[in-house]
């Protein structure tokens, strides 16, 4: 008697779900944000690489245009590629400009024409190595190709902890329209 006081209690505490529903959403709802978060985190990654290349595209586009390079010319190039960055902070994009021309190899008609580097103009980053080894395989002696490079650390809102930083560096290879070697003018 006095234990079937005791079991009674328990087996309808066990066969009570009133509080079951809000039991599952507390144990399902974090791991549900996490995922939302997540989703978000992805997405505003994806689009910040889609701009970084969009902004390697536009400043090689309006420097091919030109024959000759002006301060001004390729001051409002970089205001453009960060523009192109917006809604990101266009505060912390670094750039690479660089013109290439190669030059036909005295040594033998058959040798790959020479990469040298006409003009080069780095703003906020570290200068890309190996330039030569690079434009290598794009080499016709007498011609030239403008080099874009822009580096753009990503800071993700929500997963800075977890990921960090990313930075993301784009590069477009592009030939002048006009000339085959876009200078620089002093």
């Amino acid at each position: 008697m006095a234990l079937n006081l005791i079991i009674k209690p328990i087996r309808q505490w066990g066969r009570d779900v009133r509080g079951l529903a809000a039991m599952e959403f507390a144990m399902v709802f974090p791991i549900m944000i996490v995922l939302l978060l997540g989703i978000i985190e992805l997405g505003n990654g994806i689009q910040a690489n889609q701009k970084v290349i969009a902004s390697s595209q536009i400043v090689a586009d309006l420097l091919t245009r030109v024959e000759e390079v002006t301060d001004e010319q390729l001051e409002d190039a970089k205001s453009a590629g960060r523009l192109a960055l917006t809604p990101f902070d266009q505060d912390l994009v670094g750039f690479d400009i660089i013109s290439v021309r190669y030059d036909a190899d005295g040594a033998d008609d058959d040798a790959e024409p020479d990469p040298v580097i006409v003009w080069r103009d780095t703003t906020n980053m570290d200068p890309i190595a190996n330039i030569p080894v690079n434009v290598q395989s794009l080499a016709l002696a007498g011609d030239g190709v403008m080099l874009v490079y822009v580096r753009f650390p990503y800071e993700p809102p929500f997963g800075t902890r977890i990921v960090g930083n990313i930075t993301m560096i784009e590069n477009t290879f592009s030939r002048g329209r006009t000339v085959p070697v876009i200078t620089r003018a002093n």
